[in-house]
């Protein structure tokens, strides 16, 4: 499965940037340019690795307080994630991942690049 900002984190992460103004999603559908596709992918993977160390610490929080405050910091972590990532900036990637999930044939290429950096 392509790996996206999704779930109850990803979603918390995507909801703090869109109120920080660190990006709009933009609703028409666009076209993307391969190269920004291609990071788009690379900071989607590595969002994906941050996620998968960050939901365990907060899953295992000792109360809701401490639970919050480790989001803050994984929210924090992967939004550093992508604006690290050569060639996409926050907003970019919340745009393509919202034009993916109304475009078939978008999600379909980023399916297909994502395949292709993971040898499978």
């Amino acid at each position: 499965m392509l790996p996206t900002i999704g779930g109850a984190l990803r979603a918390t992460f995507l909801a703090a940037a869109l109120s920080l103004g660190l990006g709009s999603v933009a609703h028409a559908q666009a076209e993307f340019p391969d190269a920004k596709l291609d990071s788009f992918v690379n900071a989607a993977i590595e969002v994906d690795a941050r996620i998968a160390e960050w939901s365990p610490k907060i899953e295992a929080a000792a109360d809701e307080n401490a639970a919050n405050e480790l989001r803050e910091q994984a929210n924090a972590d992967l939004a550093a994630a992508i604006e690290q990532t050569e060639g996409i900036t926050i907003g970019e990637y919340q745009e393509i991942a919202q034009a993916a999930r109304s475009d078939p044939a978008l999600s379909e290429r980023l399916k297909e690049i994502y395949e292709a950096k993971s040898g499978g």
